[in-house]
């Protein structure tokens, strides 16, 4: 017995008549509401006509002709081999499903997400999983979907919650003018130049107290490292987590030179000292992205400084929210979530 999502499991999909795989029969199983077996019907795949015409039995066409109602389920049983494609293409491929309603399209698309947790499950860890759906119900419609194909812990999302993550709504609403600049590509240079304009060069020697001892990294080595990630292409987060590496390893290698163990205790002793916690804050500070925009577009000569040398207009005036006109609330409900907000990379 292999898991659906195993290389092995693909046979029993894709296998036909014309193209067999090594496989003489497919067998499937029948169950009632209790999960006990009912049936079993064989389809024979080697031997058959060539044509590459593919039979349904009796079980295969009951699953494919169940009516819909109630939550989604799994259709492990009964993927068909275009469906197959689609699952197993490689993760490095962007992959958008089309069809009519009811084509399986959302099931194919669950699917394909648990054959990936399966095949490159660190990888997706790393980076981590979404689902975005259009509301709720929705949502709770497929809910049962991927635990039942042995996969939990994915994070279901609203379009809602992706433009409004902390329920605040807005309550303000853009003039065309404002939302045609916001909405440009070229408003994403204006948002990370005020982000990387929050960089500042070490102002002094560092000196960590570490083991009971002080351990002195000079200025110059200090803005050596910082030169090199900020002109670096690392995302503003992964930068300031390489500042942090690099300011470390300088200071244990000079622990080790003095003949200290420079181990991963040692690491974790230099990377809380507060010195070197005040240096990484002081040269690259934390960036929240709400913040950091509400700031940008309610501060016109702000906004003006990180759009020059952009194509972008500079006068602040048409970007910045007081510009904008109270936005009506709609009864009983939240006020409509913006989408001209920019969240600054990394």
């Amino acid at each position: 017995m292999v898991d659906w999502r195993a290389p092995m499991g693909s046979a029993f999909y894709q296998a036909g008549p014309g193209r067999p795989m090594g496989v003489r029969r497919r067998r499937r199983y029948g169950f009632d509401r209790d999960g006990e077996l009912t049936a079993y019907e064989d389809e024979i795949i080697e031997g058959a006509r060539g044509d590459g015409a593919r039979g349904t039995g009796a079980l295969l066409a009951a699953e494919l002709d169940r009516p819909r109602s109630g939550p989604m389920r799994d259709i492990a049983t009964s993927i068909q081999p275009e469906q197959d494609d689609i699952v197993r293409a490689p993760l490095d491929r962007t992959l958008c499903v089309q069809g009519a309603p009811g084509t399986g399209k959302t099931a194919v698309g669950l699917h394909r997400l648990a054959y990936l947790l399966y095949t490159d499950r660190e990888r997706l860890r790393r980076g981590g999983t979404v689902i975005i759906g259009p509301n709720r119900s929705f949502l709770s419609y497929i809910r049962n979907v991927l635990p039942a194909l042995g996969e939990g812990g994915v994070t279901q999302l609203t379009v809602e919650d992706v433009l409004d993550p902390d329920g605040l709504g807005v309550r303000r609403e853009d003039d065309a003018a404002a939302a045609r600049i916001k909405g440009d590509a070229r408003m994403a240079e204006v948002v990370r130049r005020d982000l990387y304009a929050m960089l500042r060069p070490p102002a002094g020697d560092l000196v960590a107290e570490v083991g009971g001892r002080r351990w002195r990294m000079g200025a110059d080595e200090l803005t050596e490292i910082f030169e090199e990630c900020r002109d670096g292409d690392a995302p503003y987060g992964a930068g300031r987590e390489r500042l942090t590496q690099r300011i470390v390893t300088g200071v244990v290698r000079m622990m080790e030179r003095a003949g200290k163990t420079g181990d991963g205790r040692t690491r974790g002793a230099v990377r809380r000292s507060a010195a070197v916690k005040a240096a990484v804050a002081a040269m690259w500070p934390k960036a929240d992205p709400a913040k950091l925009v509400l700031g940008l577009l309610t501060d016109p000569a702000r906004l003006a400084r990180a759009a020059t040398a952009c194509s972008t207009p500079r006068s602040g005036r048409p970007c910045c929210c007081p510009a904008g006109r109270a936005a009506s609330g709609r009864p009983g409900g939240r006020s409509p979530t913006s989408r001209s907000s920019a969240r600054p990379p990394g």
